[in-house]
């Protein structure tokens, strides 16, 4: 492992950091619905306008595919890419071995940057299995009246996403421990405990039935280990600000997607610091509406996207 027995931290510098799932790697997909501009078309050249126009320094992919890797490098010659990780050239990235987070579609070793003369940021990118589908199972049971207190702790410690963020952690404490800035970004496929709080309950994130308060577990154990949550820490009103990546309109009866009727709203794109590294603002970036705090016209995947600025060093 490229380790240092101290972490090698000094003066603050800002860093924007875009984590984004593109909907298999900006291959052509038809889960954008039957009149949207890029349905069954590629997006990779979209993709790097996303990049582009956020001004990011690091970008955490995820659902990359052949096609994507084919092609983005091209598209951000700015960048070194490190499996599905672009960094911008002059923070000199390499390579980070030894155990990382968990990875549902596709992997790639995490990296270490030197991010100032004297300060190096370890990154990782995580991508969580969607399934077993908790939100699902709580969005049916709200609609039969069944959000009984057993289910919703059965919920909360769903074994999947529990031990993805025991694995999650047992990646990032060595670093950590050392004292290390740390960034880990990725599309958990899971909900905040800081935002399916009892006051969030107000919020319709499904058509019928109520919204329960859920204390999630798996980023309960991520904000023990010392991982800090960008877009709730400053923004932290989850009821003004839910944060929703999950999942842009499309018409109902788009093929491979259900109904949209049938759809739930909620925040399972994440970007957590640790360390010397301080979220200084995040953003939600999307569709026009009131979703995303940074709107494109045409927006181009099944999540929207999420920017923060960082601090890292002393």
């Amino acid at each position: 492992m490229l380790a240092c027995a101290t972490a090698l931290v000094g003066a603050p510098v800002k860093l924007r950091v875009l984590e984004f799932n593109v909907l298999y790697g900006g291959d052509p997909r038809t889960e954008l619905g039957a009149g949207h501009p890029f349905q069954g078309k590629p997006r990779h050249e979209a993709i790097a306008e996303v990049v582009h126009e956020t001004k990011a320094d690091i970008v955490i992919l995820c659902e990359t595919t052949s096609g994507s890797r084919a092609r983005l490098p091209a598209l951000l010659p700015d960048y070194d890419a490190i499996g599905d990780l672009f960094v911008r050239k002059a923070l000199a990235a390499r390579p980070l071995d030894g155990p990382r987070p968990p990875k549902h579609m596709t992997g790639g070793p995490g990296a270490i940057l030197k991010v100032g003369p004297t300060t190096e940021l370890v990154v990782f990118g995580t991508h969580w299995s969607p399934s077993p589908d908790p939100i699902e199972r709580a969005r049916l049971a709200s609609k039969q009246g069944a959000l009984t207190p057993e289910l919703l702790d059965q919920l909360a410690a769903i074994p999947p996403a529990t031990a993805a963020a025991e694995a999650t952690r047992k990646a990032v404490e060595p670093w950590l421990k050392k004292g290390a800035a740390v960034i880990v970004a990725g599309d958990l496929n899971h909900p905040s405990h800081l935002d399916w709080t009892a006051r969030a309950t107000s919020l319709r994130r499904w058509q019928g039935g109520a919204t329960p308060a859920i204390d999630w577990k798996a980023t309960r154990l991520l904000a023990q280990a010392g991982l800090v949550d960008a877009y709730r820490a400053t923004h932290p009103d989850e009821v003004r600000f839910p944060g929703d990546t999950w999942t842009p309109a499309y018409p109902e009866s788009t093929p491979g997607r259900r109904p949209y009727s049938d759809q739930y709203s909620v925040r399972i794109d994440y970007i957590f610091t640790g360390g010397p590294c301080r979220p200084v603002d995040a953003w939600v970036v999307g569709e026009t509406g009131a979703a995303a705090e940074i709107p494109r016209k045409t927006w181009i995947s099944d999540h929207r996207a999420v920017l923060a600025e960082v601090e890292v060093g002393e």
